[in-house]
């Protein structure tokens, strides 16, 4: 009898399940299999589907400058000014990646999701000149504003996570989902921001949030599997970044974002052991 609890603890069994598995007569691995449980497996997983939400990266940069009028007829431009806003916004992006996890308990699995993101970003510049009198105040002499974009943009996803299930075996298992996310983006560092004038450049980074969701679970027999899944993330990095120096009068309204993003996913797997 010891030995036996200590195996349906090892195996995370509920009794009444244990007992189904006593009365079978075939051994604990034949069993597993032939109930669909889960617990002590190895879980590999393929992912694919959709997130909607913050996932569009736009990048408005200006300058400000000044034409001074030095009497050699040649003009000459000094910054007196920028701007800067760096964001993620609403949109919508391709998900695809995978998974590996373990089931210690037939109620809890722990795993770890990589995979990409292909979303889309866009780049906005524009400089405005003031010509400097000799007396009286500056006036705007001319100005021009340029859109790129929007151009695909892929991020990498990393996400330690856990599925909490609501059933020991067979086919159907609902579960919940929660977990923490990296996203992993790359520099706003574009050709077009090193044409004459030159404009800042952005940093690439890593972004975090807090995942919760649900889904469910199929598994076949031989260990074939399948899920589909829906995720939400709670972005709590990076905010959006904004900064204006010196003088720069043409800053339209920039778009906030929703700090969230919701993902549909679905796939194949195998369990094994």
């Amino acid at each position: 009898p010891g030995a036996e609890s200590d195996e349906r603890r090892t195996g995370g069994l509920p009794p009444g399940l244990w007992e189904r598995y006593k009365s079978s007569g075939k051994s604990y691995k034949d069993w597993k299999d032939d109930a669909l449980v889960r617990a002590g497996c190895l879980i590999v997983e393929i992912h694919a589907g959709a997130v909607f939400g913050d996932v569009e990266r736009v990048y408005d940069t200006r300058l400000a400058l000044n034409q001074i009028d030095d009497g050699s007829g040649t003009a000459i431009f000094e910054e007196v000014g920028s701007y800067q806003y760096d964001s993620f916004v609403r949109g919508s992006a391709f998900s695809a990646g995978g998974s590996v996890g373990f089931v210690p308990l037939w109620w809890l699995e722990i795993s770890v999701y990589g995979g990409a993101e292909i979303g889309r970003r866009k780049l906005t510049t524009g400089w405005e000149t003031y010509y400097s009198e000799v007396q009286g105040p500056d006036r705007i002499v001319d100005s021009d504003s340029q859109e790129f974009g929007p151009v695909p943009s892929t991020m990498a996803v990393l996400q330690p996570r856990l599925r909490l299930y609501t059933l020991p075996s067979g086919p159907v298992k609902p579960y919940a989902l929660a977990g923490v996310q990296m996203r992993f983006y790359d520099a706003f560092d574009d050709s077009q921001l090193q044409d004459y004038p030159s404009y800042p450049t952005r940093e690439g980074g890593v972004g975090l949030g807090i995942t919760a969701g649900g889904g469910i679970a199929f598994d076949a027999p031989r260990g074939a599997i399948g899920f589909i899944e829906v995720p939400w993330n709670k972005l709590v990095s990076p905010v959006p970044f904004e900064q204006e120096t010196g003088r720069v009068q043409d800053t339209p309204k920039q778009e906030l974002p929703s700090g969230q993003t919701l993902a549909i996913r679905a796939g194949i797997g195998f369990r094994l052991f």
